[in-house]
């Protein structure tokens, strides 16, 4: 491409002690094939390894398509919105009609990945965002498995979704999108948001157009165990997701299918804590998680909901009680006849 073309596509790319994959990762941006110009902007967060170096040299090889932006304090640790604020006005400065993502540990492994999700958004005005199916990569187990994320009939079609299907069917991931950046002007300041992820993002996306799942597999999520996300436990997880569509539905109080689905995973997590209060240990984490909860149903479902639900958890405290009780009494009489 000539360089007095416009830029049509900027990639956003995270990069934080990413070294070990960030080769992976660059040389999926290099191979795409195109009709159109796109750039790299690459976010370099500070990092303690030799990300930024390896950074340089794909800088210094490919410096039409490379566009970094080396920080010397860490941007996302603030959780104050100026790592967005950063990469908003490096991709403003592209004049770039659409944005592809890609954060420096996955990578794209079809060359025409960017042509294909163009020609589409190109072609319907009417959608906002377009994604594809992706392989995670488990690093410790060395496996790979395919991820589609739609109903198995529609493989070969495609498939156009909304909101209310995404939440059911997960189609969006991150290194799988492109959308269009005009739909910037409908997401609010993501510094009201204690708990922005991508999900917000897809969401007001969403909210103001229409996705469209693309039937090929463009990309690899490497599950490493590294990441920010990874590294939280089990409950930290789900308890996040929560509340990411609490304080969604806080900001689009008018949407009711937000509002029920929000209801819909404080059922599936009341069920979760009755287990773990039955069968785990009682740690701080747990006893703070359950109090967390009874807010929000009491918030979001009423008192008569949380009633119901603490009545629930006694009996199953109970049982785990009268079990630790056998438990100890089995285990006297064992002890005794040794």
């Amino acid at each position: 491409m000539k360089k007095e073309e416009p830029i049509l596509v900027a990639i956003q790319c995270l990069v934080y002690n990413h070294e070990p994959y960030l080769r992976d990762c660059f040389e999926g941006f290099v191979m795409q094939k195109t009709n159109f110009r796109f750039v790299a902007i690459v976010h370099e967060d500070c990092s303690t390894d030799h990300s930024a170096s390896i950074i340089r040299e794909y800088e210094a090889k490919y410096p039409d398509i490379f566009r970094p932006i080396y920080e010397t304090e860490n941007q996302y640790s603030k959780h104050d919105g100026s790592l967005e604020r950063i990469m908003n006005a490096a991709i403003d400065a592209t004049g770039a009609k659409y944005i592809a993502m890609c954060e420096g540990d996955d990578y794209w492994i079809d060359p025409f990945k960017l042509q294909k999700q163009v020609d589409f958004l190109e072609t319907h005005p009417d959608y906002s965002l377009c994604c594809h199916g992706y392989k995670i990569l488990k690093v410790d187990a060395g496996l790979c498995i395919e991820k589609f994320h739609m109903p198995i009939e529609n493989h070969i079609e495609g498939v156009t979704f909304s909101n209310s299907d995404n939440w059911k069917y997960r189609y969006t991931s991150t290194m799988t999108i492109i959308y269009r950046y005009a739909m910037h002007k409908n997401i609010p300041d993501i510094s009201q948001f204690r708990y922005w992820r991508d999900a917000h993002l897809h969401y007001y996306l969403l909210k103001y157009g229409k996705g469209y799942f693309m039937p090929f597999i463009g990309s690899v999520y490497r599950d490493h165990g590294g990441g920010v996300y990874s590294s939280l436990s089990a409950l930290q997880k789900d308890l996040i997701h929560v509340w990411i569509y609490d304080e969604l539905f806080t900001n689009n109080p008018d949407d009711p299918d937000l509002g029920a689905y929000l209801r819909e995973l404080i059922k599936e997590q009341e069920k979760i804590f009755i287990w773990l209060i039955r069968d785990q240990k009682l740690t701080t984490e747990l006893i703070r998680a359950a109090l967390d909860l009874s807010h929000l149903i009491w918030c979001r479902i009423g008192i008569f909901a949380l009633l119901t639900w603490k009545t629930q958890l006694s009996i199953s405290y109970l049982k785990r009680f009268k079990r630790m009780k056998v438990y100890k009494h089995l285990r006297a009489i064992l002890t005794r006849d040794r």
